[in-house]
């Protein structure tokens, strides 16, 4: 029973290294694709005037950094339960995924920002997921009769969703972000719509949960390179 056990454990840890590593390639050259696609997009719709530049923030406490590290987080979460949560066509993950997305969308119609240095970040992103798991909780037990139609309808269009899903990705960044303060629209949407591809690509071969741990990886490392 032993030497099943261990075989089954270090059959697991070859498994979580692997997965780690592929993911680790996949990121690489996520970043490699961005790098090129990104300063290809620079050079042929550079910005004629820059409004503001590149945010400089000194992270001079812990606390702060932890603060910032915490809504990173939660975002990350946010955006991979809108936008990429329903592509396993689970009943349960497109009704969270279509209320999120709503909820979210209502809120930055409001002009509602997230702000990486304030705790109000924090609260407006849960203020999103306890309205949406109570709007999609309703919306279950109303819409109980016509799940199978609904889910018949996701797995017969599901390519035209995930394309869609991205797209709406690359737009809402490009209307929302302020990101075209200092980069040209198709800038933000073409480098927006490579990083949701790749997400999308994780989400799908992978899981939500390392489609988290990428999109967060990425948001992470753009900070540190933002805040140095």
């Amino acid at each position: 029973m032993r030497n099943k056990k261990n075989k089954l454990s270090s059959f697991n840890i070859k498994k979580l290294l692997l997965k780690v590593f592929q993911l680790f390639i996949v990121f690489i050259v996520y970043l490699f694709v961005l790098i090129f696609i990104g300063n290809l997009f620079i050079y042929l719709f550079p910005k004629e005037e820059v409004i503001q530049g590149l945010p400089n923030r000194s992270i001079t406490t812990t606390t702060n950094f932890f603060l910032i590290g915490v809504i990173l987080l939660l975002s990350a979460i946010k955006e991979e339960f809108k936008y990429r949560l329903f592509l396993n066509t689970q009943w349960k993950f497109i009704l969270l995924s279509g209320t999120i997305f709503f909820i979210d969308s209502i809120f930055l119609l409001k002009n509602v920002k997230l702000d990486k240095s304030s705790s109000g970040s924090i609260i407006y992103i849960l203020n999103v997921f306890w309205i949406s798991g109570l709007m999609a909780f309703i919306l279950n037990i109303l819409f109980d009769p016509f799940k199978s139609r609904i889910l018949a309808f996701f797995k017969s269009y599901l390519n035209f969703f995930v394309l869609l899903q991205i797209i709406f990705f690359a737009l809402s960044h490009v209307i929302f972000s302020g990101q075209t303060e200092n980069y040209h629209p198709f800038t933000v949407f073409g480098i927006h719509l490579i990083g949701a591809s790749f997400y999308t690509y994780v989400r799908l071969k992978f899981g939500i949960i390392e489609s988290i741990i990428f999109h967060l990886s990425y948001n992470l490392l753009l900070e540190l390179i933002v805040i140095h």
